[in-house]
This record gives structure tokens, sequence and C-alpha cells, in this order.
């Protein structure tokens, strides 16, 4: 007998039109689906690294997502957002000018860089600008820049480190002063 959270160890099968209902890795629960709730609440791990899950969801799910749903940002997210608050770069200026404001502690290659900005396309905090690509007889570079939603949720972030930053004080923990402050 399987129980709220076991797995029950099925095989895909299809309930209806274009509906799945279960998978190898189902796990039981209540919900409309448990397999999709499950698998979709799973962080997402690479290269040793833990990432939420939602900021992976398919294209037209995330419109209807407030901000405050994609945080927090991962590492390489945060600083695409940071370097087009700036204005639009194509990638390869995106990837330089992050190792750049970071000092070489980021480096994103070209798989991390270019997974990163289709996924925050399909998230709408990016969008292409397809009339500079045109204009700049450049036809294999593309242009990216923040948009109202992706303004938004950097601002959201940036708050949210800026209370962890100030907690840190609080305690005590920071060892040297942050760039522009005076011991």
């Amino acid at each position: 007998v399987n129980g709220p959270g076991q797995r029950t160890g099925s095989t895909d099968r299809v309930n209806g039109p274009g509906q799945r209902t279960g998978s190898t890795d189902r796990v039981n629960g209540p919900g409309p689906s448990g397999s999709e709730t499950a698998r979709n609440q799973r962080p997402y791990y690479r290269d040793g690294c833990i990432y939420p899950r939602r900021m992976y969801e398919p294209p037209g799910k995330m419109a209807k997502k407030s901000p405050e749903a994609l945080l927090p940002l991962t590492p390489a997210v945060l600083h695409i957002l940071l370097v087009l608050a700036d204005g639009e770069r194509h990638g390869y200026a995106i990837a330089q000018e992050v190792e750049s404001i970071s000092d070489g502690q980021v480096r994103m290659g070209p798989g991390t860089l270019y997974g990163s900005i289709l996924r925050m396309t399909e998230s709408e905090l990016i969008e292409e600008v397809m009339t500079r690509r045109r204009d700049d007889g450049e036809e294999r570079r593309r242009y990216y820049q923040l948009t109202t939603f992706g303004k938004r949720v950097l601002s959201l972030e940036l708050g949210r480190l800026t209370a962890v930053i100030n907690v840190a004080r609080r305690k005590q923990l920071l060892s040297t002063p942050l760039a522009g402050e005076s011991a």
C-alpha cells in the first residue's frame, strides 16, 4: 500500500486527451496531479548547485506569477539582470561584463549564459531587441534588454539581499566594509 509521498513505480499512461497521469517517479499526494505537482516542486540540481524548479517552468506559466515567486534568483540570473540594468547588450558582452563586475568570481560559459538567457526570455525577465540586430550589421548577434517585469524582479532581489546584509551587519559578521564604506 502506497501512502502520501511514496513512489508508486507506475509507468507513463494517458488518462484522456493530452493528460499524463504518471511516470516511474510518481509521488502520491493531495492535489489534482500528484506527479506533476511533486515534479515541479523538486529542485533542479546541476553542477553541485540547487536551483528552484519555478525558474524552469514552461513558457506561459511565468506570466501569471508574481515577481516574488521567482526569488531567490540564481547567481547567473542576478548578474545578467544587473548587466542589462545599464542597457541592452549582446550575449558575449553580457558574459564579459558579468566577469568584470564580479571581479572574475562569476564566469559563465556559453551553456550557462545562453541557457539562462533562454529561461529568462521565457520567464519574461528579458526580451530580445529585434531592431538593434538588423541595424548594427551583425546579423548573428542578438541583443537583450530588461523588461518591466525583469526590473521589478531585480529590485525585489536587491531588496532581499540588502536585508541579508543588514542582518550580517547587526550580527557583526562582515569582516571588511562593503565597497564605498569607511571602516
